[in-house]
This record gives C-alpha cells, structure tokens and sequence, in this order.
C-alpha cells in the first residue's frame, strides 16, 4: 500500500524527469538550427526525441515505482517538460548555446571547405593536363 508520501515523492521523481526530458528537446532542436536541417534531419531528430523520451519515461517508471504509470506520474513529467519550457529553458540555453559556440564555428568551416572540394579528376590544383 502506498503511502501518501511515497507518492508525493514519485510525482517529485518524475517532474524531475520531465524535466530532462525537457532538456533534451532543447538540445536536440538547438543542434537542429545549428544544422540547417531540412525535412529529412528535422524527421530523423523529431524520432531520436521520441525514442529518448520514451526511453527515460520508461525507466524512470520503473525505477521510481516499479513500472505503474498513475495519473500523478503523467501529471509529473507534463509538469516537469513544462517547467522546464517556461522556467529554465532560457537559461539553458544560453548556457547550451555558449557551449555549443565553437563547435558551430568548426562545423560551418567544415561546410564551407567542402563545397570547394574538387568535383572531378581535373580540378584538383596542381593538376597538369598533357
């Protein structure tokens, strides 16, 4: 029999996972921008979300209290995603975007020496033709 407390600290336990849930959204759709994803990558991320999403909602059930999904716990993790959404997601960020600063820099260097890869045998430079 579950104890009043006992629940109020697995609703406490599931915010908290909603909270990453929420966490990895705006990781993931940060480094959808940063990418210029068009439909495929936005369709291949949109997936990865769902998948980790259900990943941590399922083992968070199961470690929290055994697998029993309540009404509480689904009110937990909607809490948590939204408290992360509308509370700290600004502050994350900017925090994931100041991390994420150089990376973009040696991404858009990379994008950008690859469309001046030579396309044919010919174009390479010092190449000499006879």
């Amino acid at each position: 029999m579950q104890t009043t407390l006992s629940q109020i600290s697995e609703l406490l336990a599931t915010v908290y996972s909603g909270l990453f849930i929420g966490l990895v959204y705006e990781a993931l759709r940060l480094l959808r921008r940063v990418m210029k994803a068009g439909k495929w990558l936005t369709a291949l991320f949109d997936i990865l979300f769902w998948a980790i999403a259900a990943v941590v909602a399922a083992l968070s059930l199961f470690m929290i209290n055994g697998g029993e999904l309540r009404l509480y716990s689904i009110c937990g993790f909607l809490a948590g995603i939204m408290l992360f959404m509308y509370g700290v997601s600004p502050l994350v960020t900017a925090f994931l975007r100041m991390i994420a600063r150089p990376f973009v820099g040696i991404w858009r260097f990379i994008c950008k020496k690859r469309k001046n890869f030579p396309k044919e045998e010919g174009d390479y430079p010092g190449d000499v033709e006879y």
